[in-house]
């Protein structure tokens, strides 16, 4: 388990820059004998030595803070009523790859669902820009949210405000679309999985049933 942090990232109002403006000097060349080393402390206007010890990126912290493994707690879906739905979702976020799956089961006697288990999920790049806005690009991905199943073309892009609060993050996009999750540990290999495995292999080993 990460240390839990207190940080919120939103859309910065713009990147930061930073000017160095150093003067050159356009007269002759002095001859050798006038070449002398610099001597005593450097004057106050002289530009500082880059990179700037101890300077920190602030959006570091963010794609720190965003890897890990993560549990959906909260679904809301521009074209669904996700609240009519059994919703579970698990996201995996490393330094390259973004996987996020969701699977919603509508409720036992729920009249205002179409009875459909609903899909989402894929693997994508994933990136913070300089407005501290999460940016992904599917390498694989489907999803019948919102219509039928659809395989998206690699690249389909997508982008998220970020609200990252110790282990609480909350991904928000522009069509309303909000994702909550909470982080959780990685865990070893289930014991119950073990003793399932053990079970089906004895009998058998058939189509993973």
């Amino acid at each position: 388990m990460r240390p839990s942090r207190s940080l919120i990232a939103a859309p910065l109002a713009g990147a930061a820059s930073l000017a160095l403006a150093t003067a050159l000097g356009a007269g002759p060349l002095a001859q050798p004998s006038e070449v002398h080393a610099p001597t005593g402390p450097a004057q106050e206007d002289d530009p500082p030595e880059l990179p700037f010890p101890g300077r920190v990126d602030p959006l570091d912290a963010v794609r720190e803070g965003l890897q890990g493994y993560w549990r959906l707690t909260r679904f809301i879906h521009p074209a669904n009523d996700t609240d009519r739905y059994d919703v579970r979702g698990f996201l995996s976020v490393d330094e390259i790859y973004l996987t996020f799956i969701v699977h919603a089961v509508p409720l036992s006697g729920s009249f205002f669902t179409n009875n459909a288990t609903l899909l989402q999920g894929g693997v994508h790049h994933w990136r913070i820009n300089t407005e501290a806005v999460l940016q992904t690009s599917a390498v694989i991905s489907h999803t019948n949210f919102g219509g039928p199943m659809q395989l998206e073309p690699n690249y389909t892009p997508r982008e998220f405000q970020i609200d990252l609060v110790g282990d609480a993050l909350t991904l928000t996009r522009s069509d309303g679309g909000i994702l909550s999750f909470e982080r959780i540990a990685a865990t070893p290999f289930p014991q119950a999985a073990v003793e399932i495995i053990e079970t089906a292999r004895k009998v058998g080993l058939s189509g993973g049933k």
